[in-house]
């Protein structure tokens, strides 16, 4: 059984992206797959980053999937294993397809560290976007609803999803069940 460390703070993603800077600070790891803010500021996407002081620009947390994670995976792994270690952030389904394409031997897992998250479902990247410009944050907002408000902007397949809690991972962010400023 795992250990559980629960924290109250403010900034999520600035909790993330500490630990995720420590991960490749001690050698852990050499890269991470993380969502990032685009240079327009409007939306995020996967990235690969090297380089700790670029993960100012992660937004971990992001309720947005330009592309899954999955077929990110799949494509960078599918010939063979990568040869250093990399974290990877995924959503629940993400995951679940990622475990997947390696049972068809279309991805890796080797030298893949897996961080998941509960998740709350989604934005298209066009709503993340309009909701980015009209000054909105679309995690407090999809966090809202996820506590029992309405959004109907959340993407319809996230609507029906029943596995918003992540398995068979190394790392979880739990937040679902806890205070509004907690995650574990």
């Amino acid at each position: 059984m795992g250990k559980w460390l629960k924290f109250s703070v403010k900034d999520e993603d600035t909790l993330i992206r500490g630990f995720l800077s420590s991960l490749m600070e001690k050698g852990v790891v050499q890269g991470i797959i993380a969502p990032s803010m685009l240079p327009s500021m409007g939306n995020a996407a996967q990235s690969l980053i090297t380089n700790p002081k670029m993960l100012e620009n992660a937004k971990p947390l992001a309720p947005v999937m330009a592309v899954s994670t999955a077929k990110i995976l799949s494509q960078i792994t599918r010939l063979s294993p990568l040869d250093k270690p990399v974290a990877v952030l995924l959503r629940p389904c993400e995951l679940r397809a990622v475990t997947e394409l390696v049972k068809l031997k279309q991805a890796h897992f080797d030298n893949l560290l897996l961080i998941s998250m509960d998740c709350a479902g989604t934005y298209s990247v066009k709503t993340y976007a309009a909701l980015s410009e009209n000054g909105e944050d679309p995690q407090q907002r999809i966090q809202k609803a996820w506590q029992g408000g309405e959004d109907d902007q959340i993407r319809p397949v996230c609507l029906t999803c029943e596995w918003s809690v992540p398995e068979h991972c190394d790392i979880i962010i739990a937040r679902h069940g806890l205070g509004e400023d907690q995650f574990g």
